[in-house]
């Protein structure tokens, strides 16, 4: 988790809950303040000065779906602080199970809207990443991420980078049973990319 917004936070609220057996929403809002507030530093509280004033509000929503463990989700963040336009985030998601739980797929996509030293800057952002899950033997995942240069999370989410592009493939090969002197052993084969949109 992170804290959301600065001190001194005026007040928030929290809802979270399931609509019937398959639905589950989550509701977060809150509001900071300008004004002086009581603060614990070193070894004595002291009055300090807020920060700045704002509002901030989150919406998630995930729907169960298949009866097997997929489910697809939308989420949705806005920040907004006095003088500049807010900061929108949106996004959707879909996780894939088979019945077996032998095979799973997993795709996210977000976009963003944040002022950017007075401009308004779009940003987009996709994962895409399939998984063949443990069986006897064989387990693999191919992965593929891309974060445009423009993409802005952080006003309520955490982006350590944009501007990145990966790609992933990996495949692994198990002997568990004991055989010719050997109690298991494994063999893995991967290779993995990352670059930017310089090609970098």
């Amino acid at each position: 988790s992170r804290r959301i917004g600065r001190e001194p936070i005026l007040g928030a609220a929290k809802i979270t809950g399931k609509i019937g057996r398959s639905t589950t929403v989550g509701v977060l809002a809150g509001a900071t303040s300008p004004y002086h507030f009581l603060d614990w530093i070193g070894d004595r509280s002291q009055f300090v000065a807020g920060r700045e004033t704002g509002d901030y509000q989150v919406v998630r929503v995930q729907q169960d779906i298949l009866g097997n463990g997929s489910a697809i989700g939308l989420m949705g963040t806005r920040a907004h602080r006095p003088g500049l336009d807010p900061s929108t985030t949106g996004g959707v998601d879909l996780g894939l199970r088979t019945r077996s739980q032998r095979y799973s797929a997993y795709g996210q996509f977000v976009a963003s809207r944040a002022p950017v030293h007075g401009i308004e800057t779009r940003g987009h952002g996709v994962h895409l990443t399939a998984w063949k899950l443990s069986s006897k033997h064989l387990s693999a995942n191919i992965d593929y991420k891309y974060l445009s240069p423009t993409l802005r999370l952080n006003d309520l989410g955490y982006l350590r980078r944009a501007d990145d592009q990966a790609a992933l493939a990996w495949v692994q090969y198990k002997e568990n049973e004991p055989k010719n002197g050997l109690r298991s052993w494994r063999a893995n084969l991967s290779k993995q990319n990352e670059w930017n949109a310089r090609g970098l």
